[in-house]
């Protein structure tokens, strides 16, 4: 869970709204199976922002998906 806060300023007036994210997470596959079942076929796994294949170690994994026609 993640405590969020969003500002908005705008003519010189803010405004503030505080919240809570729960994330969810799923195994890799788990997601490739999802994403399957939607439609999509899973191009690539990324383990990280650069670019970088996943392995097991990696602390992100990106998902790249295209939807079939």
């Amino acid at each position: 869970t993640f405590e969020q806060r969003y500002v908005r300023r705008s003519g010189g007036q803010v405004t503030e709204r505080s919240f809570d994210l729960a994330f969810r997470t799923l195994p890799v596959k788990g997601m490739m199976r999802r994403l399957e079942r939607a439609g999509f076929t899973v191009d690539r796994i990324l383990g990280d922002y650069r670019g970088r294949p996943w392995d097991e170690r990696a602390e992100v994994w990106i998902l790249l998906a295209t939807k079939r026609r």
